[in-house]
């Protein structure tokens, strides 16, 4: 008798979901499934932090009161990230019940908040920046499957290479990380290159600027720095933010 032996059936591990094809992955990249209504999404991969993002523009006048747009499927116990650019070192205050991270000046001033979701958030949320009023850009994520609170780093230059610096979490290699590489300058567009090893880029696009975008990748590891993105030559803000898998 011939024993014919199957090779084993290897399932994927979830991935930074980009918008456009978020419906697609939570379904485990069946586009039949995808269709049927009233099925709940199911995501495999045990803790491994999984990450869906909005972005938008901000006023393209110059405002104290930004509209910033959150991710859609907001739940309880979600965490939410966002990176939010303005001009000239105006003070940042993060939207009600956010945690300011960083905020960071050089020409631009990049601010990153985080907040633990309650369930009850809409659509969007409001900052606000002091002095005089600013062009702005930001960019938000929603992340699962974590733990702790993030953990940052931050650089400033001014060059075509936004350099997010290296950072060690606390956690070392006891878990999985969602590495989050970042910046914000003076750019009237998006970076046209973002640091090996990191994919998804997601950028928020003021047309006469300012730009703030991220990129993103999973790994077990002590540290992790970046590299640069390739933007327009600006002076920029960069960090690197650590988020700990469950």
């Amino acid at each position: 008798m011939i024993d014919f032996a199957l090779p084993p059936i290897e399932f994927p591990k979830p991935a930074i979901i980009r918008p456009a094809t978020e419906e697609l992955l939570r379904y485990g990249g069946d586009p039949m499934a995808a269709m049927l209504p009233g099925i709940a999404p199911v995501i495999t991969g045990g803790a491994t932090p999984l990450a869906v993002a909005a972005s938008n523009n901000g006023s393209g006048a110059a405002a104290n009161t930004h509209t910033i747009n959150l991710p859609s499927g907001i739940i309880s116990g979600n965490l939410l990230l966002m990176l939010f650019t303005t001009f000239d070192g105006r003070a940042f205050t993060p939207p009600s019940g956010w945690t300011t991270i960083f905020s960071q000046s050089n020409t631009v001033t990049l601010s990153a908040a985080y907040k633990v979701a309650d369930g009850s958030e809409g659509a969007t949320t409001t900052c606000t920046t002091a002095s005089t009023g600013s062009r702005s850009a930001h960019v938000t994520l929603r992340i699962t499957g974590y733990q702790a609170t993030p953990q940052s780093a931050t650089a400033t230059g001014s060059s075509t290479g936004p350099n997010p610096p290296s950072l060690s979490p606390s956690w070392g290699t006891a878990s999985e990380t969602l590495f989050i590489a970042g910046f914000g300058n003076r750019a009237t567009s998006a970076p046209s290159g973002i640091p090996a090893n990191y994919a998804d880029l997601l950028s928020g696009v003021n047309g006469s600027g300012p730009v703030a975008a991220l990129a993103t990748r999973i790994a077990t590891l002590s540290s992790d720095d970046p590299g640069a993105f390739t933007s327009e030559s600006s002076s920029w803000v960069a960090g690197t933010i650590a988020v700990r898998a469950a």
